[in-house]
């Protein structure tokens, strides 16, 4: 069984296109700041906070709109300080609202703006005795979560080693190094026939399981791509805490070429074909990559995986020609991209069908990972057309596909790895002096069509009582939040109407904690966050919470795709109404799995908001504090950076640490006094080491 939803394809026509999961088929802490994992933990406040408010559990901007929703009938609501309880501001509640969902009284609320208040700290709401989880109201909220939401990317990564010098309790060995990867009878040619061994290096894992997969790695890292394209100087300058190679400029992109590299390696250099995936025959158990020791294969080539590497090589060779480090591996990716066009304009229906294979009797290996079936291909050649064309300029890519028509012909599609036609016009949107030959001139219209896109999904808020953009409540249905905020933040770029932004923003507040089910659904983020997400190494490993930065599916309204012994194992879903079917359990992998293609649009909304607010001042001042054994450490905050030094000692480290103990910054020097560049704001520990191994911690406020 599946989801089909009707999608305008480029011609104008309108088919029904199976929305399914990767699967193939639906059924098979404590009132402190962390620069690393979130604002608020997920276990102390829980029993203290109120799950009748909603609210964005993360944080909010100075001079940026802030509104939460109460379920409580109280007329009255405050603002209060989280550490006294003193109250700082008076809020009007609005008019109860009832939200009517599938013919129910789904909640019944009211709205709670206090816009107007825009000073610094740490807040929680309070409706008669009832208050909510706590969040920070700062210049740069958001810096935190996309950090974080990017280094997810990093943990899962495959054929690699997580040192706990950056992963801190997530670290782990090497799992799938892929250097011997097989190719499946479903992918043999005379040329590399059935059991060929094959080199698949690198690469992300999909989802909770192993697997690595074309099609959807295509999306995730067009995503990626874009948000670097998007706002490159703040991510030249961002670290990620991870591990820098001085030849790349930016975390982010060293992220990025992690994946983009295997991608390339999954192309046929015989043909130009890709295949779609590296993968065992079936989901390993819930055990570490370490330990997953099955045999790993190549699968089948086909049109949708060819494509999409084929866009975002063709994207990453514009993005990077022209930067000395990378000029190679530009060019290299170029005529990857070509290679690729060809092949699949020669093979333009090649399907990749797991299920019609595993009947092929001849097949002794039947795979049983996901599927990512697809079989509609005109949005995989427009998106492919587009970039092709922007990098090379060659007006037969657009002449090609009919582009000049096809990208107004209709309403534009959503986002999804099933409908990526409108990356390309989002592409073509974005690089407008780009647009000659039979594109002159299309600027405005593509203006025009984005506009209206953005109205459908902004106006959608004024219908329900949370005020969330449009959205859906099926598999990955955060996913398809995250996707709509990009599309509104695209619109507000196109059109300069703020009221584009805005709606951006509250796709944000929605999957940070202002929803039905009053989760923030980010990993290590918020008051209540996912415990239990399906995620192999967070079910496999001995630490107790999660690995951070993941964004689980969310609510699915067709939550028995989940398996049928779901139910006898846990209490079940606490509401089955769509926007409130959410499980968090390991085991609902139709809630409450995690992956790339939803993690990279939370990164993208969450990276473009902070790169677009001003930079964050680190305050200036000094604190001291005496250490239980008599060592008094003195800290000097400036611009950047913090100094410390141990009057009576020689320093020889320092370190700054989130909340949760995860080592955020380290300088070591044998000096009186070291200096240590900071980024981020919030509360953090500071930790001091002598010569003679004396330490000393204090806590230290950055602004």
């Amino acid at each position: 069984m599946g989801l089909y939803t009707g999608l305008t394809q480029g011609d104008g026509t309108t088919v029904l296109k199976r929305q399914t999961s990767k699967r193939g088929t639906m059924s098979v802490q404590r009132l402190f700041f962390g620069l690393s994992v979130g604002v608020v933990s997920a276990t102390t406040c829980m029993a203290q906070a109120s799950e009748r408010i909603r609210l964005n559990q993360v944080g909010f901007a100075l001079g940026k709109p802030k509104f939460a929703v109460s379920l409580d009938s109280n007329s009255t609501a405050l603002l209060v300080d989280a550490s006294t309880g003193d109250s700082v501001h008076a809020i009007v509640p609005g008019p109860v609202t009832k939200w009517n969902y599938a013919g129910r009284v789904m909640d019944t609320c009211r709205g709670l703006d206090f816009t107007a208040f825009d000073k610094p700290g740490v807040y929680r709401i309070k409706v008669g005795n009832e208050l909510s989880h706590a969040f920070q109201i700062s210049a740069n909220p958001m810096q935190d979560l996309t950090r974080a939401s990017i280094k997810a990317f990093w943990y899962n990564r495959s054929s690699y080693a997580l040192p706990e010098s950056h992963a801190g309790k997530w670290a782990r060995e090497l799992g799938h190094p892929d250097t011997a990867v097989f190719v499946h009878a479903a992918a043999a040619t005379e040329a590399r026939p059935e059991n060929t061994k094959l080199r698949s290096v690198g690469g992300w894992y999909d989802a909770g399981d192993y697997g690595k997969y074309v099609v959807n790695s295509g999306i995730s890292t067009w995503t990626l791509l874009h948000l670097y394209e998007s706002a490159r100087p703040y991510f030249d300058t961002l670290p990620l805490d991870v591990p820098t190679r001085p030849a790349v400029r930016s975390d982010l992109v060293d992220e990025i070429l992690w994946n983009l590299r295997w991608m390339l390696s999954m192309q046929d250099p015989n043909d130009g074909g890709v295949y779609n995936k590296v993968t065992t025959a079936n989901f390993s158990g819930f055990v570490m990559p370490v330990k997953d020791k099955a045999k790993r294969w190549m699968v089948q080539k086909g049109t949708a995986a060819t494509l999409d590497m084929a866009a975002v090589a063709a994207y990453a060779a514009r993005l990077f020609r022209n930067d000395p480090e990378l000029k190679t591996f530009a060019d290299t990716c170029l005529a990857a991209a070509i290679s690729g066009w060809n092949w699949a304009r020669a093979n333009p229906d090649s399907v990749y069908d797991q299920n019609a294979n595993n009947l092929n009797e001849d097949w002794v290996t039947k795979i049983n990972t996901g599927g990512y079936g697809d079989g509609s291909f005109a949005d995989e050649f427009n998106w492919a057309a587009s970039e092709l064309f922007l990098t090379t300029q060659i007006d037969s890519f657009a002449t090609a596909q009919g582009l000049a028509t096809k990208a107004f012909a209709s309403p534009w599609s959503e986002l999804g790895w099933p409908n990526v036609g409108t990356l390309g016009w989002l592409s073509l949107l974005s690089n407008k002096d780009l647009l000659t030959g039979s594109l002159a001139g299309i600027g405005p219209r593509l203006d025009s069509s984005i506009n209206a896109m953005g109205v459908v999904i902004r106006d959608a808020g004024t219908k329900n009582a949370y005020r969330i953009p449009k959205g859906g409540y099926y598999w990955g249905s955060n996913a398809v939040f995250a996707n709509n905020g990009i599309l509104l933040w695209k619109a507000w770029q196109a059109t300069k109407d703020t009221t584009f932004r805005d709606a951006s923003l509250e796709t944000l507040d929605y999957l940070l904690g202002r929803n039905p089910t009053g989760y923030c659904f980010v990993t290590g983020f918020g008051g209540k966050s996912p415990l239990h997400p399906h995620h192999r190494p967070s079910g496999a490993d001995t630490v107790k919470a999660p690995v951070p930065g993941f964004l689980a599916g969310g609510p699915n309204g067709n939550y028995k795709n989940d398996d049928k012994d779901i139910a006898d194992l846990y209490p079940g879903y606490p509401n089955t109404l769509g926007p409130k079917a959410y499980l968090d359990v390991q085991t609902s992998y139709a809630s409450n799995e995690v992956a790339i293609n939803w993690n990279a649009p939370l990164a993208y909304l969450a990276g473009v908001w902070s790169a677009s607010l001003p930079p964050m001042a680190v305050g200036t001042g000094i604190t001291s504090r005496t250490a239980k054994n008599g060592a008094r450490l003195d800290l000097a905050t400036r611009k950047g950076f913090v100094s410390a030094n141990m009057p009576g000692h020689t320093l020889a480290r320092l370190e700054i640490l989130g909340i949760d103990g995860r080592t955020v910054a380290r300088s070591s020097a044998v000096a009186p006094t070291i200096e240590l560049r900071t980024s981020g704001h919030g509360l953090f520990l500071v930790r001091a080491v002598s010569t003679t191994g004396i330490a000393a911690t204090s806590r230290i406020l950055i602004p």
